[in-house]
């Protein structure tokens, strides 16, 4: 009878450590638009099987299982719009060569674990596909077993009236900043590196050539951010482009502007940086409470309607234009005579 039980508890395991087994779990089953889940993946890959590369392109199709105002009603499929943060998303078609995954050597098998982070904008009911496999073809195929397969529902907050996102403004979430590795910074240092082997092969070049008479060029004087800042709002106003049905462009023609005439008026780079990093770098300047909100309400306005689809009414499209050009009159530099005399001279 012992022999016997032996016997069965060594066949159990060949056949478990024969197939392949693929496990998804998430953080959060519900979330509200916007928020953030961990997607948790775990991979147990027997030895004898030849495992090429994992294929995650499954995560960018990710359709609602039951139907929402948001979704488009056309034959055209619609998948939902979700940002991911994940290692598979530094390789090629986001697929993972199996090779380069950091594995866990079980004895008889590998097991490969990671956490993924995805951002829903779109509101609906999504099941978490499991990623596809890629085996070496000239051997045998392994079973392929996919657990639980997970879902989230994404709803809107219960003190918004309507859940029409169309109609209404939501909430924007604060902006997750995530760490950076040494690989970050190899590209934009191989950048600089050729910038710097150009800068010193075009010095020796002139050198070589013989002095020629230079023309002083006298630069004609760069015209105050404000002047600049107003001169483009009235073009937009002139435009109307949310009459036109361009809402996204006229925001971001908007932001580009004020952030321009941030850049230009307080010395900071806000056409690189988010909302929050501007406003706390300008409370460093003494920068008002009033003009930090109006300026932050306008920028997040702008941010819902390029990343979560929501459509302002027109009035809220005017009346945005008008609270821009406010603040920038509000907050322009004013120049005396003498800062003007000494510039010149």
């Amino acid at each position: 009878m012992r022999l016997v039980l032996v016997i069965a508890t060594l066949l159990f395991s060949t056949t478990a450590y024969s197939q392949v087994v693929s496990s998804l779990t998430v953080s959060n089953d519900s979330i509200l638009i916007g928020e953030q889940i961990a997607v948790y993946y775990k991979l147990t890959v027997p030895k004898s099987a030849k495992l090429i590369a994992l294929s995650f392109s499954s995560l960018d199709s990710l359709d609602s299982l039951i139907p929402t105002n948001s979704q488009d009603t056309s034959s055209v499929p619609y998948y939902a719009e979700v940002e991911w943060e994940a290692s598979f998303m530094n390789y090629e078609n986001k697929t993972l060569p199996y090779h380069l995954a950091k594995k866990t050597d079980l004895g008889s098998a590998y097991e490969y674990q990671d956490t993924f982070l995805a951002t829903f904008w779109d509101l609906g009911f999504y099941e978490i596909l499991h990623p596809r496999f890629s085996f070496d073809t000239s051997t045998v195929q392994p079973r392929v077993m996919n657990l639980e397969t997970p879902t989230v529902f994404v709803n809107v907050p219960l003190d918004i009236k309507n859940p029409d996102t169309t109609s209404v403004i939501l909430p924007i979430k604060d902006i997750i900043v995530s760490k950076k590795t040494w690989k970050d910074y190899i590209k934009p240092g191989l950048y600089i590196l050729a910038a710097l082997l150009t800068g010193l092969l075009l010095f020796f070049m002139l050198r070589k050539k013989k002095p020629e008479e230079t023309t002083v060029v006298v630069a004609k004087p760069k015209e105050p951010a404000h002047v600049i800042a107003l001169t483009k709002l009235d073009t937009l106003a002139k435009e109307e482009d949310w009459k036109k049905g361009k809402v996204k462009k006229y925001q971001s023609d908007l932001t580009y502007t004020i952030r321009e005439y941030l850049e230009n008026r307080y010395e900071i780079k806000a056409l690189e940086s988010t909302t929050d990093e501007i406003t706390q770098t300008l409370k460093k300047q003494n920068f008002d409470d009033n003009h930090a909100r109006d300026l932050k309400e306008i920028l997040q306005i702008a941010d819902l309607v390029k990343f979560a689809k929501a459509k302002p009414t027109e009035d809220i499209n005017e009346r945005f234009l008008a609270k821009a050009k406010q603040f920038v009159l509000e907050t322009k530099q004013v120049i005396t005579q003498q800062e003007t005399d000494s510039t010149d001279g």
